[in-house]
């Protein structure tokens, strides 16, 4: 499928405008590509469904695009942030020539090969963001994403509701194996559907930024599939009560109260704000600005069950991040430098969620 999608990409530009094309062959990629499947080639990031979906994509507007415009900002300092993005692994590499030894193997010291790799995925990963520079930029471009992205959604929500019905095997049915915990996916006497995304967790913070889609759509009177404004608002905000993530649910309701009722402006400061404090958070949370008594009394009042995944993710928090502080600046690079192991056997004491 990893190796068809191109192809798909293909048919959908040579079939579609570019603006729908792209948006079909992106979305469409990230909820129907296996996840933890790749191709490892040399000289190159491992080809992998974020990978293939991004330079098809890309390669495919280029050549069939009919109106002209620009893929890089002219933003002086958007140029320099994106040029930092993509560099940044060479002092990565600079900083982390040393292997990490462990009891019973040693992880290997960065490469100028880790440089180049990384360097690679770093410019394959952003070529979204110039995509929607070029063909998002306007009203219509934020009309049509929103749209296309919901048209997608709802297509999504029939594998989605036959997961919460007969359990997440979707993925293991399609492509022969099941790509993470499934007790995770057991909630509340129900399942969280995963189907192609990996995890339960992911699957309701991508309902919910289609609820938030969902709630700009009404405010403009604007139907999706046909379907009224309306209903489509509230059988999107169902599916995201029935993914089963509390995360998910007050992200969507605290989204959509602000998309409902504020003004484009302060919208866009309350966003801003919003990811600010999603940025600083590594920070925050180091120096203990981070709430977690607060955010435990109220997992714990939901369920034990709630506080005691919370707890696991503080507790492994609190080590990633010790570890961290060893390399602030740079990082400690790939091939799982930056993780907590166990002096004595070298075994993998890190839980990772998130962007770490």
């Amino acid at each position: 499928m990893l190796v068809a999608w191109p192809i798909v990409t293909i048919i959908l530009f040579m079939q579609l405008p570019a603006r729908q094309a792209l948006l079909y062959a992106l979305i469409g990629g990230l909820l129907l590509l296996p996840v933890r499947t790749s191709f490892d080639l040399p000289g190159m990031p491992d080809l992998d469904k974020t990978t293939i979906v991004n330079m098809a994509v890309f390669a495919c507007a280029i050549l069939f695009a009919k109106t002209k415009g620009r893929y890089i900002p002219r933003s002086p300092l958007v140029l320099l942030l994106l040029g930092t993005f993509i560099l940044v692994p060479i002092a990565t590499v600079v900083t982390n020539p040393e292997p990490v030894i462990l009891a019973t193997r040693a992880i290997p010291g960065l490469t100028s090969y880790d440089m180049l790799t990384n360097a690679i995925y770093h410019l394959i990963y952003i070529l979204p963001f110039l995509l929607g520079y070029r063909f998002f930029s306007d009203a219509d471009g934020h009309a049509a994403l929103v749209k296309i992205f919901l048209v997608c959604l709802l297509a999504y929500t029939v594998p989605m509701v036959w997961e919460m019905r007969m359990s997440p095997h979707l993925h293991t049915y399609i492509y022969g194996f099941f790509p993470h915990s499934f007790v995770q996916q057991v909630r509340g006497g129900g399942y969280r559907p995963v189907v192609f995304l990996g995890h339960g967790l992911l699957v309701a913070i991508v309902t919910a930024m289609a609820f938030a889609g969902a709630v700009a759509l009404f405010r403009q009177r604007i139907r999706v599939l046909r379907l009224t404004p309306m209903f489509t608002l509230f059988y999107v905000f169902a599916m995201v009560l029935l993914c089963r993530s509390v995360g998910a649910m007050l992200l969507a309701a605290a989204i959509g109260l602000l998309i409902a009722f504020a003004k484009p402006r302060r919208i866009a400061l309350a966003l801003s704000i919003l990811g600010m404090i999603v940025l600083a958070y590594p920070v925050l949370r180091g120096s203990n600005l981070i709430p977690t008594q607060t955010v435990s009394s109220f997992a714990k009042a939901i369920s034990p069950d709630r506080d005691s995944s919370f707890q696991l993710r503080m507790i492994n928090e609190i080590s990633l991040l010790e570890r961290a502080r060893q390399k602030p600046a740079f990082g400690w690079g790939s091939w799982g430098r930056n993780r907590v192991y166990e002096v004595e056997t070298g075994k993998d004491l890190s839980v990772t969620d998130g962007q770490w």
